[in-house]
Formats: C-alpha cells, sequence, structure tokens
C-alpha cells in the first residue's frame, strides 16, 4: 500500500465554466483539487527558471520542495495513508526557492556513487526545527502479482538519511506501516518509499551532520537525488566587520553588528 504524496484545496477553488462563455464561478471535487495541484507546481518551476538562467528543477527536486512545505493535515504528526505528507503549500515552497542562501535555506541537486555516502554539517540555534528532506527517481521495479494492497517491495535504489548529533544520537525520518493503515507514523528505516524526511523539533545547540547513504548496490553506479534543508543556524541574523587596522574579524565585540 501507497500513501498519497500530498493533498491540494478543492473546495470552493475559483475557475471557469463551461456556460455562459467567459464566466467564472466556484467548484469543488478532485477535478479542482487536481488542476490546482499541477498548476501551483508548474509556477514552482517557472519561478525556479526564472532564478536559475532558465534551468528547471528535476522532477525529484520539486516533489522534495512540495512535500517538505506540505502542512500537517492529518490526526498526527507526520505522512499518513489518507492526506500523505498534508496539504501543499506553495507561498512556503516559493519562498525557499527565493531565499535559498546553501546554509539555512538549502536546495541541492546531487548523486551519490555506489558505496559512498552525502555528509553536511549542520550548527542550529537551540529548540529551533530542523527539517530535511530527500526525494530520488529509482529505476523501476518489477510489478507486484495483481492483488489488492500487495507486500512486495518495489524500492530498487534504498537511500537513507540521518541526522546524528555530537553525541551520536540519531534522528531517524518518518515511516509508516502498511499492515496497519490506522496507525500513526512513526520514526524509523523507510525502505519501502523513494522519500524520507526527517523533523527535529527542537534540537540542542551543538553540532549535528545530515547523514545520505544507500543500502545494496545501486544499478549503473549511481543515483540522483534532491535534498531540502531548512533550519535556523547558531549564529543567523550575525554579520561581521573588519576592526580597525589590526587585521582581525569582530563576530563578539559590541562593534560586530547584527541583522
Amino acid at each position: 500500500m501507497h500513501y498519497p504524496d500530498l493533498v491540494g484545496v478543492g473546495t470552493g477553488v475559483f475557475s471557469l465554466q463551461a456556460t455562459p462563455a467567459n464566466t467564472y464561478t466556484f467548484l469543488s471535487g478532485t477535478s479542482m483539487a487536481t488542476p490546482n495541484v499541477a498548476g501551483s507546481l508548474l509556477l514552482l518551476q517557472e519561478l525556479h527558471q526564472k532564478l536559475h538562467g532558465g534551468n528547471s528543477m528535476r522532477a525529484a527536486t520539486l516533489k522534495a520542495l512540495a512535500i517538505h512545505h506540505a502542512r500537517e493535515a492529518g490526526p498526527f504528526p507526520g505522512p499518513d495513508y489518507s492526506f500523505g505528507w498534508g496539504l501543499l503549500d506553495v507561498g512556503a515552497s516559493a519562498q525557499t526557492l527565493l531565499q535559498a542562501d546553501g546554509r539555512q535555506i538549502i536546495v541541492r541537486e546531487l548523486t551519490l556513487t555506489g558505496g559512498s555516502s552525502f555528509p553536511l554539517d549542520l550548527l542550529p540555534a537551540a529548540g529551533r526545527k530542523i527539517t530535511a528532506t530527500i526525494v530520488w527517481t529509482a529505476p523501476p521495479g518489477k510489478p507486484a502479482p495483481d492483488s489488492l494492497d500487495p507486500s512486495e517491495l518495489a524500492l530498487v535504489h534504498d537511500l537513507d538519511m540521518r541526522l546524528v548529533d555530537a553525541q551520536g544520537n540519531t534522528h531517524l525520518p518518518w515511516t509508516l506501516n502498511p499492515a496497519n493503515p490506522a496507525e500513526r507514523a512513526a520514526r524509523g528505516d523507510n525502505f519501502r518509499y523513494n522519500v524520507e524526511k526527517i523533523e527535529l523539533e527542537n534540537p540542542v545547540a551543538r553540532p549535528y551532520q545530515l547523514r545520505i547513504t544507500h543500502k545494496s548496490t545501486l544499478r549503473q553506479g549511481s543515483q540522483p537525488f534532491s535534498l531540502i534543508v531548512t533550519y535556523t543556524h547558531t549564529q543567523a541574523g550575525r554579520t561581521r566587520e573588519w576592526c580597525g587596522d589590526e587585521g582581525s574579524w569582530s563576530d563578539g565585540s559590541p562593534r560586530a553588528s547584527t541583522t
């Protein structure tokens, strides 16, 4: 059993209508939710093109961006089999594209080679949430025999994301149990889906490292993946200025400016 990636507003959507010609109305249903989501994602792609010389995001990057900022819509935190990762928030996704700085707001398209790992060091401010999402387009798997909710695993390339602090504490991504769809999401080892998302609500002020690895063998020796990270750096808002003629940077004295 697979869950939806996300949901979109489909009630009372302002839309064209067939008759009378050139008029608008409010409509509801999946026929409204679907174009709402599709059109919103296309606008994000268009924004990325404007910001990056006409270059488009990978499909995995667009999906990661949408899932990263999806608003909670289910009865419990994390994904579920009714609403997926939540309600599409195209405004928040657009702000991430506009404000990406490679430090606190990270949007990266990467490739993991066989036997390697990708580390990313983070220095979070205490109590400020860390959210990290990876998505990858894996090679096609073997179709399961016709059945209702087949349990066979179809994921070919199984990437793993972990967030490890300086004390060795490991934080895992969300997972769901298809054998019990009503069960709330938990943290664990995801081996079913090509999406992983870690949300750490209250990090302590110490170094963390985000690690991307893989299980088994990668076909053709590699797997592209997309990474979105948003968090607050421990020195967020602090700028540095050159002090006098002594040739040193000031980042703690009264002369250091903050924004």
